[in-house]
């Protein structure tokens, strides 16, 4: 199986680019206990961003280079190996796992969750 990632290919001077960007293919074995598979249907692209892609100190760790960046998103659970989520299920993420299609791995308070219904 195979996911889809954004990768911080270069740090932009000025405004982002798509040159500043790459998509990666990262194979995977199927998921495990506790994990979700996930396509995104929305990305958020909040203003905060910009600047994690600076490696000057913020009062957010910058973004590595070549490696996914993390955002907000929506996405539909494809298979799930949680009690919190069922396939079919539409949620909003507060981490972005690893972009398009991707994994989301871990307990889910609630806090980061909000519901779309």
């Amino acid at each position: 199986m195979k996911i889809k990632q954004i990768v911080l290919a270069s740090r932009p001077i000025g405004a982002p680019s798509t040159e500043n960007f790459r998509f990666e293919e990262k194979a995977i074995e199927s998921i495990k206990e506790n994990e979700v598979l996930l396509n995104t249907l929305y990305i958020s692209v909040d203003p905060y961003m910009r600047g994690r892609m600076n490696e000057s100190k913020s009062y957010a760790k910058p973004y590595e280079v070549n490696q996914p960046i993390k955002g907000g998103i929506v996405a539909i659970v494809l298979e799930s190996r949680s009690s919190l989520f069922s396939v079919g299920d539409i949620n909003g993420f507060d981490k972005m796992p690893e972009a398009f299609l991707g994994l989301f791995s871990g307990n889910n308070t609630g806090k980061m969750l909000v519901r779309i219904e």
